[in-house]
């Protein structure tokens, strides 16, 4: 009996092909020189390989479940990987431990773990009103997760389903633009890195992102950047970040109306902008966003 059969032997054939072609990749990506003169692209660049690679290995594979699931996690990861690859290589493998501590920050004030872990829930409320008012949506609650799952879906999500991006996006790649930048500028750099690093996602079955038009989820992404940007400068520190990543997230199964995300994401999106802006008013000087960089030190 043949230990292999032919599918398996494709399969086989597929995998080593990917291998090979994200090893040299790596390789060209990682040439020194580049590495500390264009970190942010460096950073980008390699946090897309990283993430596409697994994400196009479910669409080229077509895998089993478990493993399907597997590769969409180990996608999310690609930015965080991607920033401690970063920081080996330009400050040496004894400097993650230390960096890893400057970005996990705890000891931030509970306001800010308030606002992050409400905010995304009061941003949804307030497109459901739009949704309602000025859409004309009817409410349709049998369509809707159950509430009593949203604390299990959060720390889940937290971890492995949006929050582990954070290391990378505010946690590496924020403070090095705000050297060069204005935090307002820097947030659209990063806005726009964010919203095409997911554009594998739109192809994949099964992927939040699938049902989203992809031009409200670029503006929206911009907006939530902002977001970030302005809880990045109050708390130095990701949690908050990865605490709202999670919020956002995981009220995506708690829409109330027949359409579900696609329906409600060009209210969101607009939420998303209001509250942008009263947060730069509320807790920034809005010229120094707009126009200043910030002498900050480097924690990335």
């Amino acid at each position: 009996m043949l230990l292999f059969d032919w599918q398996t032997t494709i399969f086989l054939d597929k995998t080593i092909n990917i291998y090979t072609v994200f090893r040299l990749t790596i390789e060209v990506a990682m040439e020194p020189k580049y590495v500390e003169k264009y970190p942010v692209l460096h950073f980008t660049v390699l946090a897309y390989i990283i993430s596409w690679v697994f994400w196009l290995g479910i669409i080229i594979l077509e895998p089993s479940f478990l493993i399907l699931n597997l590769l969409f996690i180990l996608g999310g990861f690609g930015p965080f990987f991607s920033a401690m690859i970063m920081i080996r290589i330009t400050k040496g493998k004894y400097e993650v431990i230390p960096w890893l501590k400057k970005i996990f920050k705890v000891k931030i004030g509970i306001r800010w773990y308030l606002i992050s872990f409400l905010l995304p829930i009061v941003v949804a409320l307030l497109s459901f009103v739009f949704m309602i008012y000025i859409g004309g949506y009817s409410l349709d609650y049998t369509v809707i997760a159950p509430l009593g799952a949203y604390p299990v879906l959060l720390i889940y999500i937290f971890f492995l389903g949006g929050g582990q991006e954070e290391p990378g996006w505010r946690g590496f790649a924020l403070p090095k633009l705000l050297k060069k930048y204005s935090p307002f500028l820097a947030s659209l750099i990063i806005g726009l890195i964010w919203a095409f690093w997911h554009t594998p996602l739109f192809f994949l079955e099964g992927a939040g992102q699938i049902d989203i038009p992809f031009f409200w989820y670029i503006i929206n992404t911009i907006g939530l950047t902002l977001i970030f940007t302005v809880l990045y400068l109050n708390s130095w520190s990701v949690l908050p970040a990865m605490i709202l990543h999670a919020g956002v997230n995981a009220v995506s199964v708690y829409i109330p109306f027949e359409g579900g995300i696609s329906a409600v994401f060009p209210y969101l999106t607009f939420s998303t902008w209001i509250f942008a802006v009263i947060m730069i008013v509320g807790l920034e000087d809005i010229r120094t966003f707009i126009f200043k960089k910030r002498g900050l030190e480097d924690l990335g």
